[in-house]
Order: structure tokens, then C-alpha cells, then sequence
């Protein structure tokens, strides 16, 4: 520890006029410390610091501590493990970790890989698989931990250790598609539970999701557990994350959120090795002061680990304080510089700077200069920060740990500018790194990158199983085991939609009229996680906060100005909603959460996210890509959907775009329901999927405020089929068809009207077909296309598509409430002459008429493109007419 007369910098030393009253009021303080214990010393300085605020004294708060350790070293427990074998065990580990990158890319150069990511980290990683990252196991639910995703390869090397991944897998890393024609299994490049579903639990390829992630996760755990689903357990969320990661907003957007709810369930590890691609994360400042800085702001638990205990010694020497000071007058590219050079280098440039320096280290050589560590690379200390971390109440906790990049890589990449790009090793590199880590590993071996594994028996291997054993298991693993859950039928909860008889209704008050009975369910309704970002009362949601109550850990303290309202704003401990504020990035951290319980928790729960449609895929489309990698199972609900329908509200808000992003997403299936019988015909076979069949997808649905008068579902039987494939046929011509009118969502109304004005004006017969999905359409045509080219099918394949329109070259006219590239999905398979209208463009503000007709995909303008498609040019010219005071020169996409 610091001597308390020791002033923490050379600035603040100038400032102090009178040094000696400042030492007492130090001294006074540490007193207190070591005679009453931590918490009557900070009662006593809140107190005091209280009482100056109210004498109108303005402390200068420091949110910013001494460039040293938090925890002194008379202050750290006893290292619990063999510290010899467990450095041995993660020496192995950096050596076929480094090996598997490098052999991937001397066979291919193009297949790229990270070798520095985890050389610093290992030490990180490695204290935390000996002896704190429980395991799910017998009853326990284990830990949960957010692993750096460029250290994968040390990951995957210590599961080679345990067993679990043998030579070959470590030959195929990022070899996936040529594993698998070998018969073998292929190591993703990063985590990917997509890839490896028995291996893998989070993703975190992509940065700033990881953390946030990590942070919703933790919250999620103690909903369960206030809202008795899962009994309470000290279990952890950890999170091992890199410095430059931070500097994605996702990473620190709810860092308030982790504070505010308390969350000490939560350990974050920074491994602050100033990694960029380039460069250094701060060059010219410190980022562990910059980090600092933020947690603690926002009301974490800061605990730093900057050095090694080889400078222990060198502390208790400095009375004077030149160690504090020049640390605090050194920034990041400078101790970078000391990383990537030798003792001789550090002597003459850091200790040489001044007497004092110089002396603390004249006795010392130059190979001892050079060994002193960083607080990263000591066990002893990491475990010390973990330690304390694992113990601490009432807030998360940040440990800050300070890491070389490259560690062990020599003159290679240890804190080089280009160490984030180094793949490969020259000969001279690979023997340097065998001997700086002491690997019993011959020349011939080294050169030719063989991967090492100890004999079974032998101490590393018998120590590495038992710290397993003794934390329930390995990590990381997969375990998708929960119980099924039978959802009911839809007769029991949307009879009100399936024979709505002519009722007027929006479709987004028709799901959440479904939410609100499924609520009631004994079996579901416990399992439903209601999710919003804002604007509950928007979407006709206000109902729920009395029924099931908005989820808040400290219950509600305070009166709610709507208290005499009968549907007044209720917070409860136990309360079932998730009401997220303002975040779409915290939402639909939440939404996966929830959605991967079965995994995470194997407590099966199904979320439900209600949105601004415009507000999902296009805002926030990498969190959801992440959350389909995961397997999340769950719906999402794209409220006020497309570009006509929310009038009033304009470019920012109006939708066009979320299905063709939703139809890039592998296990997504999007619909765009009209009717409140198609919306309740999709959740019902939603919900089985999900949670009686165990399906790893989601199910994404776009529904509108606009309200309708709602028809009951027909009684046609192949209806119900053609909901869920994506197509059925709703309104039959009254004789032959002469044109076919496909539409989706709210065109389908306007298709409806399209086919009685081409009858009523024009004598044309048409029948109008509801495409509730045109992505599952394109997903069918396209599995049914590959099964004829490639003969897997003895039958022939028939599109969906094909079986419905048949033969005929009557026209078809397809309209959306989105851009014309959805419904162009399926043009490959449409048998006949095929127009597709869209709203492609920028939004506007104005009335649900104006809009359709400035989109050109109202009644009239089906009409229209119908009359064109047929040939009927004279009928065409006379509508056109009617038009010509709406129509401009300039298509609607181009202004």
C-alpha cells in the first residue's frame, strides 16, 4: 500500500501548500482503515464529504485513482492452486493456441486468424477456469461466461487438454466446410453457437455485443429469480472483453442500467493491452484512467490490476513516490514502447529518467528489468482481483487489467503496431517463443507446429481435471436440455380473431389482445416475457401493467401520478414485463435472453418484443443477426409496420425495409399478416415450434395500427396451410381469372378493393390471393428448385408457389406495403407475366390515402397495372387520365 504521505502525482504535490497538514489528514484516515474496517472509514468520508457540500464546499470528486493496483499486496488471499502447474498448463495452452493459427495459415494464407488477442489474456482466461467459471452440473446452474472472441483459439486449445476436441479438430480451425467432408468436425472462428451448438453457448465475434449482452443476461437471471421461476444462487455472469471493444456504444449503453439494479452478479474483465488494428487503444492518454473513469461514473465497482508482483518490491523501496509519479506521467504509446522492448531498453527509458528511479533498480540486471510483469500476467494478483470481485455486494464489478498484446511473442508481435495482424511465425520466432516459455517441445516438433497435450497422468493434466471436477464440469458447453412445454390452441385465446365477424380491430390490437389471454394460460402464461423499449400505452399495452405488472428489483417506491386511473402504472418485484426505456439495444438484449433460457437456464421461456417496426432490423439488425447465432427462440413484433400505414409520423419512422432484411436471416421466419385469424393461425404454430417441437428459430411479425373490419377465418381447410407457407387464396374470381391480385399485409385491403372496382368498371375478373410471407415463399422455391436440379426428390419438387397458381398465364400483380424487392423474391416461380409495386423511397408525412397513392400502390394503381398486364390500353388510358393530376415525371423512389 501506499504510504498515506505520499502524494499521487507530481501536480498534485505543486498544488498542496502545506503538504504536512495534508499527510495528517491521510494518516488520520488510514487510522480509521485499519482500526474500524473499510466501512466505517467510508461512512466517515461520505459524512464528512456531505458536510462540506453543505457549507458550500464543491470537492474535487476522483473518479480516477493512482496508476497502481486497487488491491495492495498485504491485502490479497492465499493463491488456492499449484501456481507452478497452472503457470505450465497455460504456457501449453498459448503454444497450441499460437500453433493452430499458424498451421491454418501456412496451408492457407487467406484463412487469417489471432495469435495476440489471447498471448495476453491466457493468464486471464486461466485463472478463471481453475478457479472460478462454475460449470452447470447436478442441480447447479453454473456460471455463465461472455468469452474475448479473438481468443478463441485458446479456448479451443484448453478444451483440447480437457479432451473434448482432439488433433484433427485443432487442424481444421477455420476449416469448417473441408472438416466436414472429411467426416470431421471444423472449429469456427470465433464463438458461434450457429456452428458448434454442443460447444459454444454466447457470440461475440461482432464487438460491443458481448457486453451488452452480458449485462441484460445478469438482469434476466434475477427476473427469474425475483419473479420465482428459478430459485435464488449465487451464480455469476462474467464477461472477458478487450479495451478497444469499449469504444463500441453498445458496450457501455447500459452500464448505468448494471449499476442502478444492483447487479453483482456481474464481473467484467477488461484486458486493457491497448490492441487496436493499428495502433494503441489511447496513444497519447490511459485507458485504463479513461475506463476508470466511466464505470465508476456510472456506479460500478472499479478494481485495477495494473502490475505484476515483481514490482511489490519495488514499491515498498519507493518512500518517496517516483514510481506513482512517473506511471502518472506515462500514456499508453509510451508504455507500449516499454512492452515491445528489452530490460536494457526499459533501464535506460523509464528508470533512467530521474535519480530516484535509477536507484530503486541500480542493483538489478537488465534480465530482471526485463521480467517484471504486468497485472495481467500474474495469477497471483489475478486471482486476487477475481477474488474479491466474486465477493463484492451491491454493484457490478470491472476488473481493469493491464496486459501486454502479444505477450510472449517476442520481437514477433509482443507490443507491436502490426501484432493484431500477425498470423505466422518465421522459424526463428516459433523456437524464441518454445524457450521464452520453457514448452518441452524439440526443435523438429516446434518447426513443425505439432500440437502438445501431457501425459494423461502427468501433474498438469491430473491438476487441470481435478480444478474442473471441482467446479461441476467443463466450460464452454452447450446444454439445450429443457422440458417441453404444449402450448394451447388458438381457439383458447384468439376466438375473437379467428370469427372476428366484420369487428373492427388494428392487427397490433389483435396480438395484443392474444398476449393478454396467452397471459392467462396456466402453462404459458408464466413463460411469456412481454418486452418493450417504449410506448407500452402505444401499442395498446396498459392493460398488462395492472394484469401482470412492469418488472422493477426494488418494487415501486413511490405513489404513480395515475393512481385513481384503472389502468395505472404498476412496478412490482415479481411483475412480468420488461419495459426497457428508450433502448432498442437493450430491448432486444433482453428479447434474447429470455429467448435462449431454455439453453442458459433450461427453463424454457417464450419473449414477446413489441416495437416500431423501423426501429428493429434496420437499427439494430446486428444484435438480431447475433441473437439467430445463438438460437434464440421467441417472437418479435414490428408494431406501426410499413411505409402507408403510420401516416403522421413520416421518413424516420415509416417501414419499407425490415422484411427484406428479416429474409437474410437464416432461422427467421417473417410474416406480414393482414387479419387478425393469420396473426393468431402464426403465433399458435409459432409457439409449437418453439416450445413443443424445440425448433431453434424465431418468428418475426409485422402488424399495423391501421383499424379494419375483421373477417373470421374461411372455412376453407387449405387456408390454414397457406397462412404458414405463405400463400392461400382468399378471394376466388367469379369465373375464370383473368388476373391474379397477390398482396400482403395492409395491400390486401387495397387489392381486395382493386378486384371489385376491375369487375365492377372494367368487366375484369380477378381473384386476390394473401401473401402473409414472401420470404417463406422464396425459401420453399428455392429448396424445391435445388431438390429437382440436384434429383433429390424422385417426385419433382413443387413450389408452393407453382401449386397454387398452377398453370395459368392470367397476370399477376403483386403489391406490398414494403420495397418491391420483397415480393420480387419469388418472381423465379410466379407461372406467368408478373408486376410487383412497392414503396420503395424515403417516407413521408401525410394521410394513409395520400401515401398509397404517392407509392402508387393503392386500388387504383393495382387497377391500373392490371389493365396494362392484360392489355387493355384503352381502359388503361382512361384511368390514367383520372391519375394525371397525381402523377409525376419522377418515380416516387427518386424524390
Amino acid at each position: 500500500m501506499l504510504d498515506p504521505r505520499q502524494p499521487l502525482s507530481a501536480t498534485a504535490r505543486q498544488d498542496d501548500a502545506d503538504p504536512a497538514e495534508t499527510a495528517e489528514w491521510r494518516e488520520a484516515l488510514q487510522s480509521l482503515l485499519e482500526a474500524d474496517g473499510a466501512d466505517r472509514a467510508g461512512y466517515v468520508l461520505d459524512s464528512v464529504l456531505g458536510h462540506a457540500a453543505s457549507l458550500g464546499l464543491r470537492a474535487n470528486s476522483q473518479t480516477r485513482t493512482a496508476y497502481l493496483n486497487t488491491i495492495p499486496a498485504d491485502q490479497e488471499p492465499p493463491f488456492p492452486g499449484n501456481l507452478a502447474v497452472e503457470e505450465r498448463i497455460a504456457r501449453i495452452n498459448r503454444w497450441n493456441a499460437l500453433a493452430m493459427v499458424v498451421r491454418a495459415n501456412q496451408a492457407h494464407g487467406e484463412l487469417g486468424g489471432h495469435i495476440a488477442s489471447y498471448a495476453s489474456a491466457a493468464d486471464l482466461f486461466e485463472v478463471g477456469f481453475n478457479h472460478f467459471f462454475r460449470a452447470r452440473a447436478d442441480g447447479n446452474p453454473g456460471d455463465i461466461v461472455y468469452m474475448q472472441p479473438h481468443s478463441a483459439p485458446g479456448v479451443y486449445a484448453r478444451a483440447y487438454l480437457e479432451g473434448f476436441l482432439g488433433e484433427d479438430d485443432l487442424a481444421h480451425f477455420r476449416q469448417e466446410i473441408t472438416a466436414t467432408t472429411r467426416g470431421l468436425r471444423g472449429l469456427s472462428s470465433y464463438p458461434h453457437p450457429w456452428l458448434m451448438p454442443d460447444f459454444w453457448q454466447f457470440p461475440t465475434g461482432s464487438m460491443g455485443i458481448g457486453p451488452i449482452n452480458a449485462i441484460y443476461q445478469a438482469r434476466f437471471m434475477r427476473y427469474l429469480e425475483h419473479r420465482s421461476l428459478v430459485p435464488g444462487a449465487d451464480r455469476k455472469v462474467w464477461g472477458i472483453f478487450g479495451d478497444g471493444e469499449m469504444d463500441e456504444p453498445e458496450s457501455i449503453a447500459a452500464l448505468t442500467l448494471a449499476a442502478r439494479e444492483k447487479l453483482d452478479n456481474l464481473i467484467f474483465v477488461v484486458n486493457c493491452n491497448l490492441q487496436r488494428l493499428d495502433g494503441p487503444v489511447r496513444g497519447n492518454g490511459r485507458i485504463i484512467d479513461e475506463l476508470e473513469t466511466l464505470y465508476a461514473g456510472a456506479g460500478w465497482n472499479v478494481i485495477k490490476l495494473v502490475w505484476g508482483s515483481d514490482w511489490d518490491a519495488l514499491l515498498r523501496r519507493d518512500t518517496g513516490g517516483a514510481l506513482a509519479r512517473a506511471f502518472a506521467n506515462t500514456v499508453d504509446g509510451q508504455f507500449q514502447t516499454f512492452a515491445a522492448n528489452d530490460g536494457a531498453f526499459n533501464r535506460a527509458h523509464f528508470f533512467n529518467q530521474n535519480p530516484e528511479l535509477a536507484a530503486l533498480v541500480a542493483d538489478w540486471s537488465d534480465e530482471a528489468i526485463d521480467r517484471l510483469s504486468r497485472g495481467g500476467h500474474d495469477m497471483v494478483k489475478i486471482h486476487a482481483a477475481y477474488h474479491r470481485a466474486a465477493r463484492h455486494r451491491g454493484q457490478p464489478t470491472v476488473i481493469l487489467a493491464q496486459t501486454k498484446k502479444g505477450f510472449g511473442m517476442g520481437t514477433a508481435g509482443q507490443g507491436k503496431m502490426t501484432t493484431h495482424q500477425q498470423k505466422k511465425l518465421d522459424d526463428e520466432a516459433l523456437l524464441a517463443f518454445r524457450d521464452r516459455f520453457a514448452l518441452p517441445i524439440s526443435d523438429a516438433d516446434c518447426l513443425a507446429l505439432k500440437f502438445y497435450r501431457p501425459a494423461g497422468d502427468s501433474a498438469e493434466m491430473r491438476h487441470l481435471q481435478a480444478r474442473r471436477a471441482a467446479l461441476g464440469g467443463y466450460i464452454p458447453r452447450r446444454n439445450a436440455e429443457a422440458p417441453r412445454l404444449a402450448p394451447p390452441d388458438a381457439d383458447q385465446w384468439a376466438r375473437f380473431a379467428l370469427a372476428a365477424d366484420g369487428k373492427e380491430m388494428s392487427s397490433t390490437m389483435a396480438i395484443v389482445r392474444m398476449l393478454t389471454a396467452l397471459l392467462k394460460d396456466a402453462t404459458v402464461g408464466p413463460r411469456i416475457v412481454p418486452i418493450v423499449a417504449d410506448e407500452a400505452r402505444t401499442f395498446g399495452m396498459a392493460n398488462l401493467f395492472r394484469q401482470i405488472g412492469i418488472y422493477s428489483a426494488q418494487g415501486q417506491l413511490y405513489e404513480p401520478e395515475d393512481i385513481g386511473s384503472v389502468l395505472y402504472y404498476r412496478e412490482a418485484r415479481d411483475g412480468q414485463i420488461l419495459e426497457e426505456g428508450i433502448t432498442e439495444a437493450g430491448a432486444i438484449s433482453s428479447w434474447t435472453a429470455a429467448g435462449t433460457s431454455y439453453s442458459v437456464n433450461g427453463l424454457p421461456m417464450l419473449p414477446f418484443y413489441i416495437y416500431y417496426s423501423m426501429f428493429g432490423f434496420q437499427r439494430i439488425g446486428d444484435l438480431i443477426w447475433a441473437a439467430a447465432d445463438q438460437r434464440t427462440r421467441g417472437f418479435l413484433i414490428g408494431a406501426t409496420s410499413g411505409r402507408t400505414t403510420l401516416g403522421g409520423e413520416g421518413l424516420q419512422h415509416q417501414d419499407g425495409s425490415s422484411h427484406i432484411m428479416a429474409a437474410t436471416v437464416p432461422n427467421c421466419r417473417a410474416y406480414d399478416p393482414a387479419y387478425a385469424y393469420e396473426v393468431a393461425v402464426i403465433v399458435e404454430h409459432g409457439m409449437r415450434r418453439m416450445l413443443d417441437e424445440q425448433r431453434d428459430e424465431f418468428f418475426y411479425l409485422t402488424v399495423t395500427n391501421e383499424n379494419l373490419a375483421q373477417p373470421g377465418m374461411p372455412q376453407d381447410p387449405a387456408t390454414r396451410e397457406g397462412i404458414l407457407r405463405g400463400l392461400y387464396r382468399l378471394r376466388p374470381a367469379r369465373g375464370k381469372a383473368q388476373v391474379r391480385l397477390l398482396a400482403a399485409g395492409p395491400m390486401l385491403r387495397e387489392a381486395e378493393l382493386a378486384a371489385t372496382r376491375l369487375h365492377d368498371e372494367f368487366g375484369v375478373d380477378a381473384e386476390v390471393w394473401s401473401v402473409t410471407s414472401f420470404s417463406e415463399l422464396a425459401r420453399d422455391g428455392r429448396e424445391a428448385e435445388r431438390a429437382r436440379v440436384l434429383g433429390l426428390d424422385a417426385g419433382g419438387s413443387v413450389d408452393w408457389v407453382r401449386q397454387c397458381l398452377g398453370t395459368s398465364d392470367a397476370p399477376v400483380i403483386a403489391a406490398t406495403d414494403y420495397v418491391r424487392a420483397v415480393p420480387e423474391q419469388i418472381r423465379a416461380w410466379v407461372p406467368a407475366p408478373y408486376r410487383t409495386l412497392g414503396t420503395d423511397g424515403f417516407g413521408r408525412s401525410d394521410t394513409r390515402a395520400q401515401l398509397r397513392d404517392f407509392f402508387e400502390v393503392s386500388a387504383d394503381w393495382i387497377v391500373l397495372y392490371a389493365l396494362d398486364s392484360l392489355g387493355r390500353q384503352a381502359d388503361a388510358d382512361t384511368l390514367r387520365q383520372s391519375l394525371n393530376s397525381r402523377t409525376r415525371q419522377t418515380p416516387p423512389w427518386e424524390l
